[in-house]
């Protein structure tokens, strides 16, 4: 049995459920994610819940997995004809991820005990001139 939390958020907020609910494995978490999917659907207003996304976290927060609420809803057939451009969030979001793989890989290469240069011989070695000096 584990303790997991659904919260729900788009790009403009989010749900936080702050009860939980007790679950006997992925399979009945999963179950409960498109329950609460197909619940907030349903409900009545006007809320454009096809960039909504469930986030399954256990008790320390560590997120177990995602349901998109477009894969219950599927997309609208003018979306799907004219594919809307990237929002400036998003392109920043990839930008910003470049930059911190390049930290990444940084500081990876930094801390590689490994260097190659210290274990290569550079210029004769003491049996080159010990041979040479004799002549």
């Amino acid at each position: 049995m584990a303790y997991v939390f659904f919260h729900c958020s788009n790009t403009d907020g989010a749900l936080i459920d702050s009860r939980g609910a007790t679950v006997s494995g992925l399979a009945e978490a999963h179950a409960h994610a498109t329950h609460l999917v197909r619940r907030l659907i349903t409900a009545p207003g006007t809320e454009d819940w096809r960039d909504w996304i469930v986030h399954v976290s256990d008790e320390l927060g560590d997120e177990i997995f995602t349901v998109q609420f477009a894969s219950l809803l599927g997309k609208p057939h003018w979306e799907v004809a004219m594919p809307r451009a990237p929002s400036s969030s998003h392109r920043l979001r990839q930008h910003l991820n470049a930059i911190v793989t390049g930290w990444h890989r940084l500081i990876r290469i930094a801390l590689d005990p490994y260097r190659p240069e210290l274990h290569y011989m550079r210029g004769p070695g003491p049996r080159w001139h010990a041979k040479h000096r004799s002549r």
